[in-house]
């Protein structure tokens, strides 16, 4: 596999430059972290935050989640 493909930002490719991650507003990483924490450690959402993470970016991104 191309090193290309296996190194582009996750993107619709609506218009040049453009990626998932900064049309969300947060990382996938940071989103991987935040879901282990809610899902495979059973954390609280305050739980979460006092983990450092933003409690707007858990409430307002992850709050289905939650």
């Amino acid at each position: 596999m191309p090193q290309a493909i296996i190194t582009k930002a996750p993107s619709a490719d609506l218009w040049p430059g453009q990626t998932d991650e900064a049309e969300v507003g947060f990382s996938y990483a940071e989103v991987d972290r935040i879901l282990f924490r809610l899902v495979d450690r059973r954390l609280s959402l305050d739980e979460v935050v006092a983990d450092g993470f933003a409690r707007e970016l858990v409430e307002r991104h992850l709050g289905g989640a939650v």
